[in-house]
């Protein structure tokens, strides 16, 4: 029996998977210092699937995933503010002081378990220079 994938559907009807929770997407990216996007995630199922000709158990569990967050953002009211006013409101809460010294206590106590990993050195220096942009 052949598995139906959902985002091959989504891809086949032009979904720009970037336009999926985009402020979401960028607050993730900001909080984990991962360097891909919803896209890329899409891609890669592809890639992995053969352009969704095989199956494998992480393939159906990413393509669900994927579909239920479609559903989510498809369903939700879109909303009428222009785009500088999100990206204004976005970029405050991502970047407020509180949130910052917040995301600083995280990053440093994952460096503490975890010494090795290079990458939260630059996350912790990238989240100082914000508080420092901040607080001049």
């Amino acid at each position: 029996m052949r598995y139906d994938y959902k985002t091959q559907e989504l891809i086949d009807k032009g979904i720009n998977f970037n336009s999926i929770y985009p402020e979401k997407q960028e607050v993730v990216k900001q909080m984990t210092g991962v360097d891909f996007n919803f896209a890329q995630i899409v891609t890669f199922l592809k890639s992995q699937t053969d352009n969704f000709q095989k199956q494998t158990p992480l393939a159906l569990d990413l393509d669900r995933h994927i579909y239920s967050v479609y559903l989510k953002w498809s369903s939700k009211p879109k909303e009428t503010a222009t785009p500088t006013e999100t990206v204004t409101s976005t970029t405050t809460t991502v970047t407020s002081p509180k949130v910052l010294e917040t995301r600083l206590k995280i990053v440093n106590s994952m460096l503490k378990k975890d010494p090795t990993k290079s990458v939260l050195k630059t996350r912790i220096k990238i989240i100082e220079k914000l508080l420092k942009n901040i607080n001049n």
